[in-house]
């Protein structure tokens, strides 16, 4: 659905109209900010997730795992620290691990400090798959969102971000939110 074909907020279903009216609401303009911005995600975010498949065979989870490990120092992390940087469940990052290592993508290693600790570290073939990888979701970002804003218009969402956040968006950012 494009953000011009969002629902009417004021013209409530005729079959529930009783319920929709004692329903509470978001006024008409916060209504449509908030649904157009759950619209924008859900339509890119399906876009990248299909063409990354199509293209990669990964997913936008599988892609942030793998970006993740490849900037991070010497190519590797704590399955906890990737779980937590990506904002997944421990026993999804797992799964992607270990869909990941079956493809050649990524190796689990023991930790020498810790027994129970695991690393995740991208291989070669994961390093190479991801540089392309990249280059492609960066396009479709591009394509996709930025190619549709003005220049104004890419500094006040960054600000407008920023201030719901309470805190700027920096270039740090990038380092730990390669999907954002």
């Amino acid at each position: 659905m494009s953000t011009t074909d969002l629902p009417s907020v004021t013209t409530p279903c005729p079959a529930a109209e009783g319920a929709v009216n004692a329903a509470p609401r978001l006024p008409d303009e916060q209504a449509r900010a908030w649904l157009g911005f759950l619209a924008v995600h859900a339509d890119i975010t399906r876009a990248l997730d299909a063409g990354l498949g199509a293209e990669f065979g990964l997913s936008l989870s599988a892609l942030e795992v793998l970006a993740r490990l490849a900037w991070a120092p010497d190519g590797r992390l704590r399955m906890t620290d990737l779980a937590l940087g990506a904002l997944l469940s421990q026993s999804r990052v797992s799964r992607l691990v270990d869909q990941l290592a079956d493809r050649g993508l990524i190796v689990r290693t023991s930790c020498p400090s810790d027994s129970r600790g695991v690393f995740a570290h991208i291989t070669d073939a994961g390093r190479e798959l991801i540089g392309r990888a990249l280059e492609w979701h960066w396009a479709q970002v591009h394509t996709r969102f930025f190619a549709t804003l003005s220049p104004d218009q890419v500094r006040e969402l960054g600000a407008i971000w920023g201030g719901i956040l309470g805190r700027p968006i920096g270039l740090e950012d990038a380092t730990t939110c390669p999907n954002a």
